[in-house]
């Protein structure tokens, strides 16, 4: 008898497990990510020329908050910045993420976006992954703190 107890309790919790699909796997754990990486966040890749990168941010709820050598621009319904240079093509562009939802769970976007690179170099402080996907190369430093999650992408 107790033996069929341990049967079934053992079928019961091994059995109702919830089975994580492929699907599941490739989703991106927020709609910023949807397209990476060919594009890094939202629709900015490095296909596209500095003018592509401003009308994109002013299309989004958005408030420049510096413009010099490089623009900066503050996304006001979750408190992104985005950072680029002042080139007619940007090589580099900074992502800091500082909303709840990014926060609560940094590590399920990080490994996200760990799953494409195609070469991974660990660090617990500042990890690098780099991408050689499409028709241009880049890498991404993940620098993980406690108010934001800053995202480097830099073309090779």
């Amino acid at each position: 008898m107790k033996f069929h107890l341990f049967i079934i309790s053992a079928v019961f919790i091994f059995g109702c497990q919830p089975k994580s699909t492929e699907d599941e796997e490739k989703t991106p754990p927020f709609n910023s990510f949807k397209n990476y990486p060919k594009n890094y966040f939202l629709d900015l890749n490095f296909n596209k020329t500095n003018k592509d990168y401003v009308a994109l941010c002013n299309k989004l709820p958005s408030t420049l908050l510096h413009f010099d050598y490089n623009y900066h621009y503050f996304l006001t319904d979750d408190s992104t910045e985005i950072i680029f240079p002042n080139e007619a093509q940007p090589n580099w562009c900074k992502i800091y993420l500082k909303s709840k939802k990014y926060l609560n769970n940094p590590s399920r976007l990080k490994d996200y976006l760990k799953k494409s690179a195609d070469i991974i170099q660990e660090h617990p402080i500042l990890p690098i992954y780099i991408y050689k996907k499409d028709s241009i190369a880049y890498k991404l430093s993940f620098f993980e703190q406690e108010t934001y999650l800053r995202l480097k992408f830099t073309k090779l």
